[in-house]
């Protein structure tokens, strides 16, 4: 998660009580609380379940959503079925893209983000995340002034796909991967699509 999440999200909660909205504070102060809380106790976890993942996951982009109202939209979907109570994947592996979309996707867009999770089975082992925005895509991202410039800080991407190498063991067909796809409409840049794949593993 971004180092700078928590400075933030203080920043978040300071104008809300400055701007004397109460009821708003305390709906972002138990987003914030949840957020920080499942972190913590994820740290050292190596599986947690999927409906825990998506629930953490509703909490982190519904506290974003108070932090840039109506920047962005969003919907997780999943398959159905009864094994879905018993799916598990590693924590933290889904939420820097979906960061990474807000953060610089959708701050130089113009219109309204959209954000979509989607959790679906991909043979019979395999858990597929697609995570889809339509954003303004990776290259013109990374030329887009005012962004921050973090340049002593790794990107939680490329701190994600670090941890992927580390899942797959030496010498074993990779369990793990991550496939990128640049969105584009009428040869422009519409967005980028995160094709997660993770072994099915079920507890």
């Amino acid at each position: 998660m971004n180092p700078h999440f928590i400075f933030n999200c203080v920043n978040g909660i300071q104008y809300y009580v400055l701007a004397n909205k109460t009821d708003e504070v305390l709906v972002y102060l138990s987003y914030f609380s949840k957020v920080v809380r499942e972190s913590l106790a994820n740290a050292t976890l190596r599986l947690i379940p999927l409906e825990q993942e998506i629930d953490f996951l509703h909490s982190y982009l519904k506290q974003e959503q108070m932090r840039f109202p109506d920047k962005f939209d969003y919907d997780i979907r999943s398959f159905k079925g009864e094994e879905i109570g018993f799916v598990q994947l590693p924590p933290m592996l889904v939420q820097p893209f979906a960061e990474n979309a807000i953060r610089h996707g959708f701050m130089n867009l113009k219109k309204k983000g959209r954000l979509s999770l989607f959790f679906e089975k991909a043979g019979e082992d395999v858990l597929k995340c697609t995570i889809a925005d339509n954003g303004i895509g990776r290259d013109k991202a990374s030329l887009q002034k005012g962004q921050p410039q973090d340049n002593n800080r790794p990107h939680s991407g490329t701190i994600t796909e670090t941890r992927i190498r580390l899942f797959n063991t030496t010498g074993s067909p990779d369990k793990y991967k991550i496939v990128y796809t640049d969105l584009s409409k009428n040869g422009k840049p519409c967005g980028l699509q995160v094709e997660l794949y993770l072994p099915m593993e079920i507890g």
